[in-house]
């Protein structure tokens, strides 16, 4: 997801910046996957490569996978969509202290049916002005972190198929949990 979610972080970043929200001077990110060895982690980027190349250079390929997948419109029935779920991680670190996020989706597969959920939560916040955040009344192109803050968080988690969670990692002292 790195494609699409890279350039949505940097414009937040820089949404917050330019108008006084962070007094950060440097900022990075960078998203990858996980897998439990480096083996399998060879294994499926080289999987990924070869598929990816001979959808490309291959026309029997090309065929073979449209008489197998879903065509363009379809996709996946109901029962199947409820079975699906991910979780998400994030580690920041500022000034030396570093905090944890997860973000968990249950019930729901997270390319059809939990997007769609997300969409329409959306959706229902920009219905009302007073769900935006202050920068978000002022309009133009904003993310969703910019536009709603907190507040898509907990209507996410308001339909019990989200769960969000946030930590301070350090000492027994310093741990706080959302």
């Amino acid at each position: 997801m790195s494609p699409t979610n890279e350039p949505i972080v940097r414009r937040s970043w820089g949404l917050r910046k330019i108008n006084g929200l962070t007094a950060a001077t440097g900022f990075s990110y960078e998203e990858f996957a996980t897998t439990k060895s480096a083996f399998r982690g060879i294994a499926t980027s080289l999987t990924w490569f070869v598929f990816g190349l001979s959808m490309a250079l291959i026309p029997p390929v090309r065929w073979l996978m449209k008489q197998i997948l879903p065509s363009s419109g379809g996709g996946p029935p109901r029962d199947k969509l409820e079975q699906g779920w991910f979780e998400v991680v994030n580690v920041s670190e500022a000034r030396g202290v570093v905090a944890k996020s997860t973000l968990k989706g249950k019930r729901g597969d997270p390319g059809y049916f939990l997007t769609s959920w997300m969409i329409f939560e959306s959706a229902l916040l920009l219905l009302d002005p007073n769900n935006l955040t202050p920068l978000g009344r002022q309009g133009g192109i904003l993310t969703p972190s910019i536009a709603f803050g907190n507040r898509l968080v907990e209507a996410l988690e308001a339909t019990g198929r989200f769960e969000a969670t946030s930590e301070i990692v350090g000492n027994e002292e310093s741990k706080k949990t959302r």
